[in-house]
């Protein structure tokens, strides 16, 4: 296996040969996160009687205050709602083409111009996937956040083998994935984490950044499942060769 490091030099160097497909993939769903943090400021200032409600829950006090300042026409807060997680959706489906061009990137594959888009091509197929993902992750964080964490990380291989194998099913994807990140959860943990300041800068930024750290981070995940496939395959041939019968 690679190390950390070594994945990640390998994606900045992927990045820099392909940066203008990257980079203006990477923007589409940044114009989408954008449309979503403007619908959020639609929203119509709720009763005060509402409002007084949140101003007597901890924590909630500085909401309250932001919605105070909220103009009296514009949209309910059901409205913001569906809209906001409408455009998750379609975020979170970018993210797939995203993360196929990354795949293709590690593969040393040409990068095609409208690949953000792959997940359209079958939409069904991602949106079970994306539902059946969240529920149960969702599910498991109800145990405890604990839980929750160790099922993202166990299904975090399945995006990767879904756009890899196209006839792999969303459940059989995870259970796959499942397989692949045995008593590899930390290592996969610590490379997710050294991405932290890049969306702590993003953050400062209007999520600017994320035109580079998004595929820049999608490209060593994408690494990091090439190499975890390799291993696989390396042991299981390793098992056959062992449990094959000696030639009398």
């Amino acid at each position: 296996m690679k190390s950390r490091v070594e994945l990640k030099a390998t994606a900045a160097k992927l990045f820099f040969e392909n940066w203008f497909i990257l980079v203006l993939s990477a923007a589409v769903i940044w114009v989408v996160m954008q449309i979503q943090t403007q619908v959020m400021r639609m929203q119509a200032r709720p009763p005060e009687e509402h409002l007084a409600i949140l101003d007597a829950t901890p924590g909630f006090e500085v909401m309250a205050e932001t919605l105070r300042s909220a103009p009296e026409v514009g949209l309910s807060v059901w409205q913001v709602l569906l809209i906001f997680q409408i455009l998750t959706i379609v975020m979170t489906l970018l993210g797939y083409g995203l993360s196929s061009l990354a795949l293709k990137a590690a593969e040393g594959k040409d990068l095609p111009d409208l690949e953000i888009f792959y997940a359209y091509k079958k939409p069904l197929r991602w949106l079970a996937f994306y539902f059946i993902y969240t529920i149960k992750v969702l599910l498991w964080s109800m145990l405890f956040i604990i839980p929750g964490i160790i099922a993202a990380l166990n299904y975090s291989q399945a995006v990767f083998l879904m756009i890899e194998d196209e006839s792999l099913s969303p459940l059989a994807a995870i259970k796959k994935s499942t397989v692949l990140m045995k008593e590899r959860k930390i290592e996969y943990l610590i490379i997710v984490l050294s991405f932290f300041w890049f969306y702590v800068l993003a953050f400062f930024t209007m999520w600017v950044t994320t035109l580079y750290s998004d595929p820049y981070m999608r490209m060593t995940l994408a690494g990091y499942y090439k190499e975890l496939t390799k291993a696989q395959s390396v042991s299981q041939s390793a098992h056959v060769g062992q449990t094959q019968p000696e030639n009398v």
